[in-house]
């Protein structure tokens, strides 16, 4: 029995340093980097931001090892605010301070990296331009387009000065008419316009494509001249 006694402490002691060591290990302070998100808020309504030159700021976070076990990169997000903006180059120191209430009880962030971001804004613009509609593929043999109409013709877009002045047209989605030998009437999407340029208002128009057969005349003098050549 004294045997016993001695195995039965023996074991009562090792389950005890066992949990020692693991209340220990989950308490005592580690530290794990994570490559957190940047986005802006509080962007003048009169500007777009064209530019930066991050769009991540590397922290490392400290805490207890059982605290940060369910910490991932996805639950921070670095929150630049841009209220005070200006068109142009604007200087951001980023402030770690902002993230506390994401991480974990007693965490906080001992470094970070870059210290600053440079966010380059400019004015917004808006304009009509025109609307290309983009076809591919040819009617059947013997059939012709004669006509296209789309409905509306133009597009309103918003979006960087720079950019919405110097675009031209806005075009649609591909419209194939391979083989088609009747009219064609659908509806199809616009195509952004640009990185910062987004469309304001419609997102697609009705296009219709009048498809006829060739005369037998044109179609034959169309054949002889195909064949001269």
């Amino acid at each position: 029995m004294r045997g016993f006694r001695h195995v039965r402490y023996w074991i009562f002691s090792l389950l005890s340093a066992v949990m020692l060591w693991t209340v220990a290990n989950s308490t005592s302070p580690v530290e794990r980097p994570f490559d957190v998100p940047v986005e802006t808020t509080g962007v003048p309504e009169e500007l777009v931001v064209i530019s930066q030159d991050y769009d991540r700021v590397n922290i490392r976070v400290r805490g207890s090892r059982a605290g940060l076990a369910s910490l991932t990169a996805t639950d921070l997000v670095y929150v630049a605010d841009l209220s005070s903006a200006e068109p142009g180059r604007n200087h951001h120191e980023v402030d770690v301070t902002t993230l506390a209430g994401s991480l974990p009880r007693g965490a906080d962030v001992v470094s970070r990296a870059p210290l600053s971001i440079d966010f380059v804004l400019e004015e917004k613009q808006t304009r009509s331009v025109a609307i290309r509609l983009d076809v591919t593929g040819e009617p059947a043999e013997g059939f012709r387009v004669v006509s296209t109409t789309l409905s509306p013709e133009r597009a309103t877009v918003t979006g960087a000065r720079t950019e919405v002045l110097g675009l031209k047209e806005v075009p649609t989605e591909k419209l194939d008419i391979s083989g088609a030998r009747a009219p064609i009437q659908r509806r199809v999407k616009l195509v952004q316009g640009g990185r910062h340029v987004w469309l304001d208002g419609i997102e697609e128009i009705e296009v219709r494509i009048d498809i006829e057969p060739i005369p037998p005349d044109e179609l034959a003098a169309s054949q002889a001249e195909g064949k001269k050549r």
